[in-house]
């Protein structure tokens, strides 16, 4: 039996949310799914990582998050022990290169928002790839 991989998405748009879940089962994952609306409450799961539960297998997240920048909860992530090793996917509609270069630094995968659902149906693939599974 195969295992189910357990995700953590930080998304403030909720259509966004149903397409990458929609990508992920296409895909074949076997997956749990905690979703975060902002940076706040993505900040307080990753303060009290360790305590609550295991680390997840994998973070997508957005980069232009309400109220805690994706910046902040990437840096906190990175910080974090017992996460610190997680693979983190920023998912952004940001085209800088200055973002580009913070995400990659703070050791995520940038990947550019898809603009079409066959795009967003990649998505599944490229998590697939990055966890080999």
């Amino acid at each position: 039996m195969a295992h189910t991989l357990d995700i953590v998405l930080i998304e403030d748009n909720s259509a966004d949310v149903f397409l990458i879940k929609r990508a992920l089962q296409e895909a074949g994952l076997s997956f749990s799914l905690r979703t975060f609306k902002d940076g706040e409450e993505a900040l307080r799961f990753v303060e009290n990582a360790g305590e609550t539960s295991t680390a997840p297998d994998i973070f997508l997240m957005d980069w232009n998050l309400p109220r805690v920048h994706g910046k902040d909860v990437l840096r906190a992530i990175g910080h974090s022990a017992p996460l610190m090793k997680t693979p983190r996917v920023v998912l952004t509609s940001s085209d800088s290169p200055v973002d580009r270069t913070d995400v990659e630094g703070l050791g995520a995968v940038f990947v550019s928002k898809p603009r079409s659902l066959e795009e967003f149906m990649q998505i599944g693939r490229r998590v697939k790839s990055i966890l080999e599974v």
